[in-house]
């Protein structure tokens, strides 16, 4: 349901994005159904102004009158980065006996959720879950994009090969993954690595990007047998 408060025409929930995450600004003294539309809107920093709407409050009760597009990001400008983006994610196999390969990947499950998942042909360690959380609120659609990969330092590359369920824009609906799985080395082929910059982005209904994420993901095998 719209506020019924309008800027020059149009509703306020037609200027600025909704609500998802962040500190919202104090009371504006303005209500929808009783309620301060303070936390009705996206803050300003997770996206961009709208133009003047012409209607002002004092944050808080205090100071100056400010206009409300000096508090609420535009409608469509939003985005919210998830808890993964500058971080990086590790998935590491001893390489003992037989060849090995280490894999890492970023999952969509139950089209909701998100994981970035480790495993091995070994075993050793178990599957494990680096990382994992829930969608942006409204997001109907996501793409993955696998950067250019460098070999860390020291390190010989790992090989191996990349693959991508979300190349474009992709129902979440269809638990898209992207993957990487290094070659099988062997237990005396010392350490290797590759290290990819991965983007994950979130698409609104409407087309819209809502969240825009950049981390790292690396495959390392270790042969020193």
């Amino acid at each position: 349901m719209t506020t019924g408060i309008r800027s020059k025409g149009v509703d306020l929930d037609s200027i600025f994005d909704p609500y998802v995450t962040g500190t919202s600004p104090g009371l504006t003294g303005i209500e929808n159904a009783g309620v301060d539309i303070h936390t009705r809107y996206a803050p300003l920093v997770y996206g961009t102004q709208a133009a003047a709407t012409g209607t002002a409050c004092k944050v808080g009760g205090a100071g100056s009158f400010v206009d409300l597009n000096t508090l609420f990001a535009a409608k469509g400008t939003a985005k919210y980065a998830l808890p993964i983006n500058g971080q990086t994610y590790t998935s590491v196999v001893q390489v003992t006996g037989s060849p090995a390969s280490a894999t890492i990947n970023f999952a969509i499950t139950s089209g909701n959720a998100w994981a970035i998942n480790a495993s091995n042909t070994r075993g050793v360690p178990a599957p494990q879950v680096l990382a994992s959380g829930s969608v942006p609120a409204n997001a109907a659609t996501v793409k993955f994009t696998w950067g250019t990969y460098v070999v860390g330092s020291g390190k010989v590359d790992a090989g191996g090969s990349t693959t991508n369920g979300a190349v474009s824009a992709t129902a979440l609906s269809s638990n898209p993954a992207a993957v990487y799985t290094t070659a099988l080395n062997a237990s005396n082929s010392g350490s290797r690595d590759r290290e990819y910059p991965f983007t994950v982005d979130f698409y609104s209904s409407g087309g819209a990007n809502i969240s825009h994420s950049v981390c790292t993901l690396i495959c390392d095998t270790e042969g020193s047998v």
